[in-house]
């Protein structure tokens, strides 16, 4: 196995960092587990210098099946992304997004998400920029969804997901500290409101 890593571009430091995570790979066969999956992720277009540092961060990644779980889930992704570059784009931003079962909650989210109107393009938006969102549990997402058309977003449009990902990522009890501090500099809630459905993220900036 550690030749097989070194072959393909792994250092020494990385090897350690990958089985100090995930030893159990010390007892697979190296060449009919962990090369097809390197193999499959060089071939939807992960550079030589990128991989080696992509699995030594995600070692459980070489511990998926690569038929049931990372190829379904890719193959999800690029249906929606359309483009391999993009794929690994997204993949890159969160990778625990292979690791998960599609049909579980991010199937169900983006069927949810053209439901109420949202174009292929802001799907794909988000998918690629906010992967995590669409990893949300579906009744999570679901209440996000209706908080953000109740707050006026149009689902055509993509701020309607960029409002999506700030309001998946904060607090109800962060979003009022926050709006009393923005009352503190002299904005009315209304006017803080307005800002956030123009720039939804900058309700994420640090105080």
């Amino acid at each position: 196995m550690l030749h097989l890593l070194k072959e393909n571009g792994l250092t020494t430091s990385q090897i350690s960092q990958l089985v100090s995570i995930q030893p159990s790979l010390l007892l697979c066969d190296a060449k009919k587990t962990l090369l097809p999956k390197i193999e499959f992720f060089r071939s939807i277009g992960f550079s030589c210098s990128d991989l080696p540092r992509f699995l030594s961060s995600n070692p459980p990644l070489l511990s998926r099946s690569l038929e049931k779980r990372l190829i379904p889930c890719l193959d999800f992704l690029k249906s929606i992304l359309l483009e391999d570059e993009k794929v690994v784009s997204s993949v890159k931003r969160a990778p625990w997004v292979i690791q998960f079962d599609p049909r579980k909650n991010m199937i169900p989210n983006i069927e949810l998400l053209r439901q109420v109107g949202a174009p292929q393009s802001a799907v794909a938006f988000l998918v690629t920029n906010f992967p995590s969102s669409v990893l949300n549990k579906h009744t999570r997402l679901a209440e996000l969804v209706h908080e953000v058309k109740e707050m006026g977003f149009n689902p055509s449009k993509i701020v309607f997901v960029e409002a999506i990902h700030a309001f998946a990522k904060i607090t109800k009890s962060k979003l009022e500290s926050k709006l009393k501090l923005y009352k503190r500099w002299g904005w009315s809630k209304e006017i803080a409101l307005l800002a956030f459905k123009r720039h939804p993220n900058f309700i994420l900036l640090s105080d």
